[in-house]
């Protein structure tokens, strides 16, 4: 999409600002004047179950292959092993992505189009291994979503229509 013109960011930005960000005593949820503050670190265990659907329905997959052999079978339109276990396999693996894995040693891939035009179209990550993790609110969290799926999550489940986008 189109970014706004520097001067309406700013008047985009202290309009936010002004508004008085506040906490459910009994939720915990944030809200700011009605309107709900979603943190994704406290959605982790919804992004799981999601991730396990995606799993066992066969349109996911957890990838243990060396970054550079993966890469170079993508570029030519190809998948690669691991795209091809059964999902009792998946669901074994993503289990040791909380247990056994390291960073690294594998992800979670979302199986998408492998002639897509864009190379980073093509069975994109889901989830990765965090070795060090420094969230803020969440410290236990060894799996973490990125951003594609849990906003696509996030966006399923509020009904999102619309989208602005600042600088990230």
């Amino acid at each position: 999409g189109t970014l706004l013109p520097q001067a309406q960011r700013s008047v985009f930005r202290s309009a936010l600002i002004k508004k008085p960000v506040l906490q459910n005593s009994q939720s915990g949820h944030f809200y700011s004047e009605g309107r709900k503050i979603i943190i994704q670190s406290q959605r982790l265990n919804i992004y799981y179950d999601y991730a396990e659907q995606l799993l066992q329905q066969g349109h996911a997959y957890i990838c243990t292959c060396d970054i550079n052999s993966w890469r170079d079978l993508i570029r030519k339109g190809m998948g690669c092993s691991c795209r091809l276990l059964d999902p009792e396999i998946q669901l074994q693996r993503w289990k040791e992505m909380f247990t056994t894995y390291k960073a690294g040693e594998a992800v979670y891939r979302v199986k998408t189009d492998l002639d897509h035009k864009d190379p980073a179209a093509r069975d994109f990550p889901g989830f990765r291994i965090v070795s060090q993790n420094k969230h803020p609110l969440e410290k236990k969290a060894k799996v973490w979503p990125l951003l594609n799926f849990a906003s696509a999550i996030d966006d399923h489940e509020f009904k999102v229509t619309h989208i602005l986008r600042g600088i990230d």
